[in-house]
């Protein structure tokens, strides 16, 4: 049994803290050598939080793999100096092992063969059934005869090298990720692993497959085989996860709230030189912007005020008088605005019901920054500061973003609101 499998799940998991190096979110998979096994370790994002049943918390780790492998790209890719690490994550084929066991666990055992293969040949193992059905004979005098015959391609030796290939996939994915189904693990094969054999008949079975269900499933062996030629027999650490998350909460924000040609929402300049021709200097971007009751320029904020409440731990005045500057641009193009109000808005991740912040509410309103280069009489000149519940955030489908967007419109507007009622 897998030491793993009598712990919690909850036990297994905490939160990144973003601070003194402790940013990764992911699953990490330490080898312990003397009990032959991997001990697990799932890191959330700040301001998730974990449940205490298995059976959600389960939920909760297959949606976080689910995000990283979605969002995750070169960007929010481990970083350079721990260069080993980011190429662990990019052929670690965590799919591959999920689709395995579930396929194990419907089948009810390992993936065997059941159905002959047959081809018309002049020698070997005949099915005269199929023979007489499918092949055409020469007629003699008294009788007939066939020059080429139905014959089994598939022998003995094929079927069982399919089922040692599937046996060791399984054992494979249970190492990795029997803990989260609570399974025990499944013998080790005996037989030596050999890689060139593998991947030859499972491309073969690839060539032949007529089902969706059994080319994915021989292409997700195909994936472990490839990755376990790939290194020394169980000894590196392995992870699956990023230490820059913030990508990933960008792209969150942009999925759920944002509109799709932004980019005619930049501010752009250029330089107009004397002595060379005019050069076009890169836009300021910003993160999001979101059309619902007036636009809303959003940026995507992965601090920790919202685990901490501490104010140091908020946008600086870089950040403030950036995003003022996004506010001004839009609000000043009558292309753009269309007589509608632009508001600013930094997105930060945050816990409902935490100890800083007791409410239940998936949208928090914390307080507002302005510049004091600005008259702040205009909507845009102000930023507010709304905390999103992490796991709500991961949480939310497609055809919930209207509905989420207009809360998050909500929250803005009272912010705004109130800053004009404070300054009156």
């Amino acid at each position: 049994m897998n030491d793993n499998n009598n712990l919690s799940l909850a036990s297994l998991c905490s939160n990144a803290t973003n601070q003194n190096g402790d940013d990764f979110v992911g699953l990490r998979f330490v080898w312990d050598e003397s009990k032959k096994l991997y001990s697990v370790r799932v890191k959330f994002p700040v301001g998730y939080r974990v449940s205490e049943s298995d059976v959600v918390v389960r939920d909760e780790i297959l949606q976080l793999m689910s995000i990283l492998r979605k969002y995750g790209d070169t960007q929010s890719l481990l970083p350079d100096v721990t260069h080993e690490i980011s190429k662990k994550y990019n052929s670690f084929p965590i799919d591959a092992y999920r689709r395995i066991i579930y396929d194990y666990l419907n089948r009810g055992g390992y993936y065997q063969e059941y159905e002959e293969t047959y081809v018309s040949r002049s020698a070997g193992k005949v099915n005269w059934s199929r023979t007489i059905r499918k092949e055409k004979p020469i007629l003699q005098k008294n009788s007939v005869a066939y020059l080429t015959m139905q014959v089994r391609k598939n022998n003995y030796t094929d079927k069982n090298l399919i089922t040692e290939i599937s046996k060791y996939c399984v054992y494979e994915s249970f190492l990795k990720l029997g803990w989260l189904y609570k399974h025990k693990l499944p013998p080790k094969p005996n037989l030596p692993f050999n890689k060139a054999r593998y991947t030859t008949a499972l491309n073969a079975k690839l060539m032949s497959a007529n089902q969706d269900s059994d080319k994915k499933l021989f292409q997700s062996m195909l994936d472990v085989v490839n990755f376990l030629g790939k290194r020394p027999e169980q000894s590196n650490t392995l992870y699956f996860g990023t230490n820059r998350f913030e990508y990933i909460w960008e792209k969150l924000i942009d999925n759920n709230f944002g509109v799709k040609d932004k980019q005619s929402y930049f501010p752009r300049a250029k330089w107009e030189l004397y002595f060379n021709d005019d050069k076009q200097s890169s836009a300021l971007q910003p993160d999001t912007v979101m059309k619902k009751d007036g636009i809303f320029v959003l940026d995507a904020k992965y601090y920790r005020y919202g685990a901490t409440g501490n104010p140091l731990h908020l946008p600086n005045s870089s950040s403030i008088n950036k995003q003022i500057t996004y506010g001004e641009y839009i609000a000043n193009n009558p292309v753009l605005s269309k007589q509608a109000k632009v508001y600013n808005a930094f997105l930060m991740p945050f816990g409902k019901n935490n100890s800083n912040f007791n409410t239940d509410a998936n949208y928090l309103l914390i307080g507002n920054a302005k510049s004091d280069w600005k008259t702040n009489e205009n909507s845009y000149e102000s930023v507010q500061g709304i905390l999103i519940d992490t796991k709500h955030l991961m949480s939310i489908k497609p055809s919930f973003h209207d509905f989420e967007q207009s809360e998050l419109s909500k929250t803005i507007h009272q912010g705004y609101c109130e800053h004009i009622r404070v300054e009156e």
